[in-house]
């Protein structure tokens, strides 16, 4: 195995001559990802190329200023935190004020104030003009370092550009699925069940590549939410669109019932093997290690398969959400889709111990809130696909008439149905007519449901009265929550996010706590160039624990500080201070 070279600028032209001419395509490959794990060419020429760029664009970044946008604080004890909360939180809108005189509270007034909650006095406000606005953070393993201070056009624009991506996403889905479906009902179940273990995948590399997220766990929430959407409209509704009115509950390969029962036996049979087996990994063990061109590189076929929650949680609640849309034309597929969580759970719990590489503590409280909300679309998908799958029965587009058939009918005759199937059909003498009807189910009951039994009828009515008062008693639950966590806001700022109950415990005692230390992180997948994240700031005044990790070698090997002193301005500032434990 080769070890890398440290690279000296001021000798890179002998390096580049030194070094074998590479074909064009090899430059192409390398310059997308492959030189991160499997070096396709040793000639040095593009990355001379690379350093010339990256040395006038760290020219220009020295020279621009770059203002404060955030400021991480670590007490000593819980009881310094709560009192630091209670002295400088206010309402966000109160931190806006142009003037900060207007957020002091009046002499003689209360703090608590018609408008929210004020500081105690100016020597409060952040020298003299700031008035700051007081959170708390999440875990530091999950705060993206490189986002911070993002403008909200930005963000809003890459994830435009990202929702525009996922559209595209389920486009092509489609066509594939509609391409399987046209071979088999089966080969349509198994081309979704592999879509939905390949898209996911991408649509996670697109978080990462292309939006800009402060913390992972708002990363997390936004995959959630994609990869929900592309899985639920391909795995759930994309089937029931495709399928024929009067085929919902023909006995072939076009019912309804069919295809939800192909859809959990692929899930069954072909996620949790694909998962076992491994794919990728055996891929970067047996093929990429062995050709790696140093030890590092070797190191990065080795860490283990990256996974989300979100992508994990979302598998759950597609299965979830399978079983609950199709559990009036097919009751058994509560008990499949328990079969089929059961063996994701302990697939994945082996995987997490055996396989998966270790995550980030992401913090919990936004990616909550979005899964909350899907299981409230959930929920209501539910109870309003009850009411119009229940009111279609029996799915035939006919309609009972009072009239006899003529009696130049009566006979046996041979028909074939949609299907193609041949079936004999016997018309008596006093049977009753039927006519073309669309058995369409309004929301609000006006049409007339002249297929209708007077118990089905009923159930309709009864399903369209619950589906409604669960909506409304749904949306207002979560207006209510939504609009609790605003008042308490705007009364006393984010002091409601502290515990009732300080602990006792110090911060410097605790041995297994890391620090707010600003990092460069090193990606995922095929993105990942290197074992360990690059320090972003100068850690010569704080504990090395702090940081989290370790890495072998001398500091100037992962941390970007130490190569450009000079360029201190362009780089975060910790500080470290020491305590005094008598106090």
């Amino acid at each position: 195995v080769g070890t890398e070279a440290e690279l000296d600028p001021a000798r890179l032209g002998d390096a580049v001559e030194a070094s074998p001419a590479a074909s064009g395509w090899k430059h192409f490959l390398n310059s997308l990802f492959f030189d991160r794990i499997l070096a396709l060419s040793s000639d040095a020429g593009p990355l001379k190329s690379q350093v010339k760029s990256l040395d006038e664009e760290i020219t220009e970044m020295g020279e621009a200023d770059y203002p404060v946008v955030g400021v991480f604080v670590t007490f000593e004890t819980e009881h310094s935190m709560h009192a630091a909360m209670k002295a400088l939180c206010v309402p966000r809108r109160i931190s806006r004020k142009r003037d900060p005189a207007e957020a002091v509270m009046p002499a003689g007034g209360s703090r608590r104030c018609r408008w929210g909650k004020r500081l105690a006095s100016e020597d409060l406000i952040f020298r003299g003009k700031h008035v700051l606005y007081v959170d708390r953070p999440p875990p530091p393993s999950s705060i993206c370092w490189e986002n911070l201070g993002v403008t909200s056009t930005r963000f809003y624009l890459e994830q435009a550009a990202s929702i525009l991506l996922v559209a595209g996403y389920v486009v092509g889905a489609v066509f594939l699925i509609l391409w399987a479906n046209s071979k088999s009902t089966f080969a349509a179940s198994c081309m979704t069940s592999f879509l939905n273990l390949v898209v996911p995948m991408l649509i996670l590399t697109t978080s990462h590549t292309l939006e800009s997220h402060e913390t992972e766990g708002t990363r997390d929430a936004s995959t959630y939410s994609k990869v929900s959407l592309f899985r639920w409209a391909v795995t759930v509704v994309l089937p029931t669109l495709i399928t024929p009115f009067t085929s919902t509950l023909d006995p072939s390969e076009e019912s309804t019932v069919y295809k939800a029962y192909s859809l959990f036996l692929s899930q069954l049979l072909f996620g949790p093997a694909v998962y076992l087996l491994d794919p990728m990994g055996h891929f970067q063990h047996h093929v990429l290690a062995p050709r790696a061109g140093s030890q590092r590189k070797i190191n990065l076929c080795f860490q283990g398969s990256h996974w989300t929650l979100a992508e994990r949680r979302t598998m759950a609640t597609t299965i979830f959400f399978l079983g609950c849309f199709y559990s009036i034309l097919y009751p058994a597929g509560f008990f499949l889709a328990a079969l089929v969580l059961l063996l994701y759970y302990l697939t994945d719990k082996f995987l997490l111990l055996r396989t998966w590489a270790p995550g980030p503590k992401i913090g919990g409280h936004v990616f909550s809130q979005v899964q909350e909300a899907f299981l409230v679309v959930l929920i209501i998908a539910f109870g309003v696909n009850q009411y119009f799958t229940f009111g279609g029965f029996p799915f035939d587009q006919t309609c009972k008439t009072d009239n006899f058939v003529s009696p130049e009918y009566v006979g046996d005759y041979a028909a074939t149905t949609l299907g193609g199937m041949s079936v004999q059909v016997f018309i008596e003498q006093g049977d009753n007519s039927y006519k073309q009807c669309h058995q369409n189910v309004d929301w609000e009951g006006k049409n007339n449901w002249e297929w209708m039994t007077e118990g089905q009828e009923w159930a309709c009515q009864l399903l369209a009265q619950t589906s409604t008062a669960l909506l409304g008693t749904l949306i207002g639950l979560a207006l209510m929550s939504i609009r609790d966590a605003d008042f308490k806001e705007s009364r006393n700022g984010n002091l409601f996010k502290c515990s009732d109950e300080p602990e006792d415990s110090k911060y410097s005692e605790e041995l297994n706590m890391t620090g707010y230390v600003p990092q460069i992180k090193k990606g995922t997948g095929f993105l990942v160039a290197f074992t360990h994240p690059f320090l972003a700031c100068n850690t010569s005044s704080i504990d090395s624990r702090l940081v989290g990790w370790a890495c072998d070698g001398p500091e100037r090997a992962y941390n970007l500080w130490k190569d450009f002193p000079e360029l201190g301005h362009c780089f975060d500032v910790i500080r470290g201070y020491h305590t005094n434990h008598q106090d």
